[in-house]
């Protein structure tokens, strides 16, 4: 399996404090069968503001550490990047990084909201020939306010990343539902842990995946979220995706 959004860095934002705790993650992906994670620190959130040579550092340190510890996992660079006005710019003269440094984007909205100009951010992304990838849609709270909006996201050209444990029911019943809802409507493209600690949130797939086959009722649905189509982006590859289940709205007529 490949994990394309997770805070595996240490001392860089929420995620891992340590060095020591980085190894821990990365032991429990490797035991749960993740090969491949994409290490994703947040940036321009207000809080946490990352540079592609802090990342370029310590996935090194990482690596050398790894090596001591016998974990073969591999860590690629890549970024959560909170929506910017300029953030095409941004990407183009090498402040920010996409995943692996391909074509794909790794976004994240505001929690509360969806800002008024995130259609011209998605647009000038496209029009440069970036792929953005949108980090956890189910939590943000206009999302899960009025949910066919992530209609217009994909159509717009915006893939969609789960949270694993946001389909087991981590963050709730109603976020569980709406992730239950997504990926019967297949508006969903990839299953990501977007983890932060060995305790409390574990850089682990297996359990979401198993959830993810069962409510796609297809094995190869599934293992496209968690295998194919990340490795496509990780290779820089065209992904097909089905076109999205508008589900009838029926009215009753007074």
């Amino acid at each position: 399996m490949i994990d394309l959004h997770a805070h595996i860095l240490p001392g860089v934002d929420d995620g891992p404090k340590t060095l020591e705790e980085s190894i821990a993650m990365l032991y429990q992906a490797q035991a749960d069968g993740i090969h491949t994670i994409v290490a994703t620190p947040h940036t321009l959130n207000g809080v946490y503001t990352n540079t592609p040579e802090t990342i370029a550092q310590k996935i090194d340190q990482l690596h050398d550490e790894m090596k001591k510890n016998d974990i073969s996992i591999s860590v690629c660079p890549g970024m959560e990047i909170h929506i910017c006005e300029d953030l095409h710019s941004r990407i183009e003269n090498k402040s920010l990084i996409a995943i692996n440094n391909t074509r794909y984007v790794l976004i994240e909205l505001p929690a509360p909201l969806i800002p008024p100009q995130f259609k011209d951010i998605v647009f000038q992304l496209r029009l440069k020939g970036y792929y953005p990838i949108l980090a956890h849609p189910e939590r943000n709270f206009a999302v899960q306010k009025d949910p066919d909006i992530v209609y217009d996201f994909i159509e717009w050209g915006v893939f969609m990343q789960l949270t694993a444990v946001s389909v087991t029911g981590f963050f709730g019943g109603r976020i569980k539902k709406l992730c239950k809802n997504m990926l019967q409507n297949r508006q969903v493209h990839f299953l990501a842990s977007d983890a932060h600690s060995p305790d409390n949130r574990p850089p682990v797939l297996s359990d979401a995946y198993f959830k993810c086959e069962k409510i796609l009722n297809d094995q190869k649905e599934a293992h496209a979220l968690i295998e194919s189509n990340p490795k496509k982006v990780l290779e820089n590859k065209p992904i097909e995706v089905n076109e999205p289940i508008r589900k009838k709205k029926w009215f009753r007529l007074f």
